[in-house]
């Protein structure tokens, strides 16, 4: 019972992590093309990202 409980808590912290690991962060859009985005991202976050990647974009409207 006792190695199913750790092995329980194992598996769950190791989901945790790689959630965390996934995490959102900002970026600046720079331009837009069609259904491509050039992205101005910090560069530890830049790392995070490959071109091709997929990305979800929040729609926010400022200025004209």
């Amino acid at each position: 019972m006792r190695k199913m409980l750790l092995t329980l808590g194992l598996g769950l912290s190791l989901v945790a992590a790689a959630s965390l690991t996934a995490s959102a962060f900002t970026c600046k859009v720079k331009k837009l093309e069609g259904d491509q985005a050039v992205l101005k991202c910090k560069a530890k976050d830049a790392k995070k990202l490959a071109p091709g990647d997929k990305v979800k974009l929040k729609k926010k409207t400022e200025g004209c």
